[in-house]
């Protein structure tokens, strides 16, 4: 009986150390440059969408979890951003007529998000991002040296896809739990 008592005890301290587990964050590359945004628990950023060399999408892009690539930044009004996360995505049209919020001017270098989308406005540019986080992403922006690429704003379209716990993870708790106090019965012959 103890044995079984310990190896229930061994098991709710393994289930307790996995879910105090630090999240996972990832570092993106801006533009092949010095400067990063650092996301975590989980963030991609879109490549692609602009053939020949172009700064502005015109076709979906692709999802990158280490690049961000530099898209045109003018105009600069919630509309334009809109309407090129539209394209990048794929479903043009997603979010045209849909305000995105906007954020003050100047805003610090560190974004706490529970939007699907950001889009981070730096200097005359743009990057897209994807909260993959599955609740509230933090972004912490980094120049690392790089100029030109002071932030002027970031606006957020929709909300983040709210990842739950699986019931099974609460299931499993239940049934030591269980296991633990059926052990500690005695047996009556």
């Amino acid at each position: 009986m103890r044995f079984l008592t310990k190896a229930v005890a061994a098991s709710l301290v393994a289930a307790a150390a996995l879910l105090s587990q630090p999240a996972f964050a990832n570092v993106i590359t801006i533009g092949g440059g010095p400067a990063t945004i650092t996301c975590s628990p989980s963030c991609e950023a879109f490549t692609g969408g602009s053939p020949n060399g172009s700064n502005d999408p015109t076709a979906a892009g692709s999802l990158s979890s280490t690049v961000a690539q530099l898209y045109d930044g003018v105009p600069s009004n919630e509309s334009d951003e809109a309407s090129k996360l539209s394209i990048l995505i794929g479903t043009a049209g997603l979010f045209i007529g849909t305000d995105g919020s906007k954020s003050a001017s100047n805003p610090p270098t560190t974004i706490n998000s529970l939007a699907e989308y950001l889009v981070l406005k730096l200097g005359n540019e743009r990057i897209y991002v994807k909260n993959t986080s599955g609740g509230q992403v933090n972004i912490v922006l980094a120049y690392n040296g790089a100029t030109g690429l002071g932030l002027s704003h970031f606006t957020e379209f929709g909300e983040a896809d709210v990842i739950p716990v699986p019931g099974a993870l609460w299931l499993m708790g239940a049934g030591i739990a269980g296991l633990g106090f059926g052990s500690r019965r005695k047996k009556k012959i």
